[in-house]
């Protein structure tokens, strides 16, 4: 439970302080006018699958030895 607390704490702190240094530069900054991200369509290529060929499962006889 404590790793958990800690971990979140540090997550709590980064935001703050990201969100901090975020309000602080556009108080003494000029706006940046953002270009807007164009993201390319992912062209996924079609996953080719080979058919699996089973081998025939080779069962030699059990030789029970004599006791």
């Amino acid at each position: 439970t404590m790793w958990c607390l800690k971990r979140s704490h540090f997550l709590i702190l980064g935001y703050v302080t990201i969100i901090a240094a975020d309000s602080s530069a556009a108080d003494s900054a000029p706006p940046i006018q953002r270009r807007p991200i164009q993201r390319r369509p992912i062209q996924r290529r079609p996953i080719q699958r080979r058919p699996i060929q089973h081998q025939p499962i080779q069962r030699r006889p059990i030789q029970r030895q004599p006791q």
